[in-house]
């Protein structure tokens, strides 16, 4: 049994813990040291509220690279002046190669340059009243056919000195062939300088005079490495081998020769011929020393 004090205190405490349950309630949360047991309801969006858009992370910008500094252009090759043809009193010498296409008498691109300077060479010099262009080839080939190509080779030069403004009148032109090698032609080397094309002045003006001048080729006998039915010196005419075959050829060729006719008897002396008398023996004494 409590005492009357005693229910008073707990008859407070009641109210106090139901007064301060019922706040608690209006206002939404539990009294001290009470457990909430309420299930929290689900948070339900307005329906005409737009959903949050998700920002999307910007992509990672690439570093611009630096520009590669451009490289220096290659210095060009520096082309060697060309040389000029040296004017000597019988010739025209060029310095640099008059070359043709493969087995024509066609010039080639850098060979026109080379004629521009014998033009220029020619105009100059006015004294040079007749020139002769020679052609000449390696020993590949044929001979008739080498001598054909220098011709035309030759002739190729000429027109194209005519066609800037040389006087034909002036120029000749000859093809030698293989037979006036400078070089040999057992290499590579030797035979590229074998092709090539001369300019021989013939005729030059001294003192207000023509003059002809020496022609080197004339009355000389060709240098060729390659002489084509050369014989020994015992073949040649005049040797002992060519005697002994023209003899035996000779042999051969001749027709037999026809029997000695018999020699006549002598005939009888006639009678009452006077008979020769013997020859008599010289007298030693009549014999004189001289």
């Amino acid at each position: 049994m409590l005492m009357p004090r005693h229910r008073n205190l707990v008859s407070l405490f009641v109210f106090v813990f139901v007064s301060a349950c019922s706040y608690h309630a209006s206002c939404g949360s539990a009294p001290p040291g009470a457990t909430d047991v309420r299930m929290a309801e689900p948070v339900r969006e307005p329906a005409n509220q737009a959903k949050p858009v998700a920002k999307a992370e910007p992509k990672p910008v690439p570093k611009a690279e630096e520009p590669k500094p451009e490289p220096k252009p290659e210095p060009k090759p520096q082309l060697k002046p060309r040389q000029k043809p040296q004017v000597m009193e019988t010739q025209i010498v060029v310095l640099e190669p008059i070359e043709f296409e493969h087995d024509s008498d066609k010039l080639t691109a850098d060979s026109k340059p080379v004629l521009d300077d014998v033009v220029d060479a020619l105009e100059t010099d006015k004294g040079i009243v007749l020139l002769r262009v020679e052609g000449h080839t390696d020993s590949d080939g044929e001979d008739d056919y080498n001598k054909d190509l220098s011709t035309r080779r030759a002739a190729s030069v000429m027109a194209y000195l005519t066609e800037r403004n040389v006087d034909a009148k002036r120029l000749t032109s000859e093809g030698y062939g293989e037979v006036w090698p400078i070089a040999s032609n057992d290499s590579g080397d030797g035979k590229a300088q074998n092709r090539r094309v001369e300019f021989r002045i013939l005729v030059r003006m001294k003192n207000g005079k023509r003059i002809k001048l020496r022609d080197p080729r004339k009355g000389k006998r060709p240098l060729a490495d390659k002489v084509k039915n050369a014989q020994p010196d015992n073949d040649k005419p005049g040797g002992k081998a060519h005697e002994s075959k023209a003899g035996a050829s000779a042999a051969i060729g001749a027709k037999p020769a026809e029997p000695a006719e018999p020699a006549k008897p002598a005939e009888p002396a006639k009678p009452g011929a006077i008979k020769a008398k013997p020859a008599q023996p010289a007298d030693p004494s009549n014999l004189r020393v001289k």
